[in-house]
């Protein structure tokens, strides 16, 4: 095996991450829009903080119940959390949530196609960035995915 190419245990995690994000985009993308077609009463601040805590519930679950090796493979190293740290990402913050209000309002004017179109090329438009601003290599996990 070459030592660039990937491996079968590689690629079928890579293609599990995309079935799985593509699942969970789709149905909140299709969630949304029926909340905001259907004209429901309830406030979009409420529909995105049960959508944040049931990815927290998702990931939560998966850190409790993922064998020990798996949690190894993809977890990460949080720093405990502190004013100061909030402080710095508040702004991040502000637009993330501004980003997503807007996302809502974009699924009034817009069909569900079009969103799911422009979502997708964002992942692609930031990735050439990535390459032409930073100079990060684009290999092929990237590439496929």
């Amino acid at each position: 095996m070459d030592h660039g190419s990937p491996s079968e245990k590689e690629l079928k995690t890579a293609i599990a991450s995309c079935l799985a994000y593509s699942f969970c985009s789709i149905s909140m993308v299709l969630l949304n829009k029926t909340l905001v077609v259907e004209g429901t009463s309830i406030p979009l601040s409420c529909v995105m903080l049960t959508q944040n805590l049931s990815v927290l519930a998702l990931v939560f679950a998966l850190d409790t119940y993922l064998p020990t090796h798996t949690k190894t493979a993809w977890s990460m190293k949080r720093p405990h959390i502190t004013i100061e740290t909030c402080m710095k990402w508040l702004p991040v913050n502000i637009i993330f949530l501004t980003m997503l209000y807007s996302g809502f309002k974009t699924l009034q004017l817009v069909t569900v196609s079009l969103v799911s179109i422009c979502k997708n090329a964002t992942n692609l438009f930031t990735t050439i960035g990535d390459y032409i601003l930073f100079g990060e290599p684009i290999n092929m996990k990237i590439g496929i995915a």
